[in-house]
């Protein structure tokens, strides 16, 4: 991802403090949008996608993919959240057979091939602090005010 997208930054004492940047990555989210998580192992990714999914209304399990790689949220926007740790690529998962009309979180996306992500991408970088985790997401609406935009699917993208 181009360095000159905007970037927007967060310190996450602990985990309940992922709310507040999930929250606002969901306010901007679109159908199509890709969110690329990195991140060391035990950073915080799955957690983040948790408070994620919840806050866009699912109120179900939410267990990390690790195993299962691939899950589906039929929540607003629909989210399909994937884990790609435990394999070397994602060919073979059927992403490209994904509804395009959802909103996909990939941890470990250093596996994707470019084809596989859609125009809009956001990466979500948690690291570890002394004191907790430090997220950043760099993205296309990173920058600007920190309310909710307008949403309105009559203005071009």
């Amino acid at each position: 991802m181009p360095g000159s997208l905007p970037r927007k930054r967060w310190s996450v004492p602990n985990p309940e403090a992922l709310e507040a940047p999930a929250r606002w990555l969901l306010d901007r989210l679109r159908p199509g949008d890709w969110v690329l998580l990195e991140g060391e192992l035990g950073v915080g990714k799955t957690t983040f996608c948790r408070a994620l999914i919840r806050l866009a209304g699912w109120s179900g399990p939410v267990r990390s993919p690790s195993f299962n790689l691939v899950q589906s949220f039929p929540t607003e926007p629909p989210i399909v959240h994937v884990d790609l740790y435990r394999v070397p690529s994602e060919a073979g998962l059927g992403l490209e057979d994904l509804a395009q009309e959802a909103v996909f979180l990939v941890e470990w996306p250093d596996r994707l091939t470019e084809a596989h992500l859609g125009a809009r991408r956001w990466t979500v970088r948690l690291e570890f602090q002394p004191e907790g985790r430090s997220l950043s997401v760099l993205g296309p609406e990173a920058e600007g005010p920190d309310e909710p935009p307008r949403r309105d699917d009559s203005v071009p993208s």
